[in-house]
């Protein structure tokens, strides 16, 4: 969409694509309609096992409503571990809400009225803004007790994902908890997160990481030290 020479289009009423039609356009680029990608849109001449896992995969998706979504809103979740100081609990808390709240000033779902301050071009496009409802799970005890606490949660409410949440000592078991439910988890702002799970993204420590991991393979081959 930032090409000026073609403009914005999302998602272009189209035909449903038979599988071999989607494995033309992954390979070839070309649309049933004769149209091409554009150019800089990579192509991909996936294996016949490769591209039929994909398409097995394509076929799961939306099929149904997820957990926490409805057709007018999104539900979702933040968590807060108890070793977290009173105050910065507080401003956490404060903050998560407002930034719910601001989001849902300017979410248009009924009325031509609206700002669209935090709503993606293809939300607008399409007309699938939803309202935000945050719940905040605010865990007590122990960290083997966490486990029963989130489940309770959960079962009460269920959540499309968990966004932010802090702590200052371990997330496992609330990685652990994302990982059995397939729940997302956007963002924490905790030290010890489960480094392997597939639902958890983190803050990356971006160049000064990348620096580091430099420096140990110079180390490793023997160079001098890098400046």
């Amino acid at each position: 969409t930032m090409d000026p020479r073609t403009g914005k289009a999302f998602n272009q009423a189209h035909p449903a694509y038979t599988e071999a039609e989607v494995a033309t356009l992954l390979k070839t680029g070309r649309y049933p309609d004769g149209r091409t990608l554009n150019p800089v849109m990579p192509r991909y001449d996936l294996p016949a096992a490769d591209m039929a896992a994909l398409l097995a995969h394509l076929k799961t998706l939306s099929a149904e409503w997820s957990p926490g979504v409805t057709d007018k809103e999104i539900r979702l979740a933040t968590v807060v571990t108890p070793d977290v100081p009173p105050e910065q609990r507080k401003l956490f808390i404060e903050m998560a809400k407002t930034i719910v709240s601001q989001k849902n000033g300017s979410t248009k779902l009924v009325g031509p009225a609206t700002r669209h301050h935090m709503t993606s071009a293809a939300e607008l496009v399409l007309g699938t803004e939803r309202n935000w409802v945050l719940d905040v799970w605010e865990l007590t005890g122990p960290p083997e007790s966490w486990k029963a606490q989130l489940d309770e949660n959960y079962a009460k409410n269920l959540v499309f994902a968990l966004v932010s949440g802090i702590g200052t000592g371990t997330w496992v078991p609330v990685s652990e908890f994302c990982d059995r439910n397939a729940v997302p988890c956007w963002f924490p702002s905790a030290p010890e997160a489960k480094a392997d799970s597939p639902y958890t993204l983190g803050f990356s420590a971006g160049l000064s990481l990348e620096g580091r991991v430099l420096a140990r393979a110079f180390s490793a081959q023997g160079a001098a030290a890098p400046h």
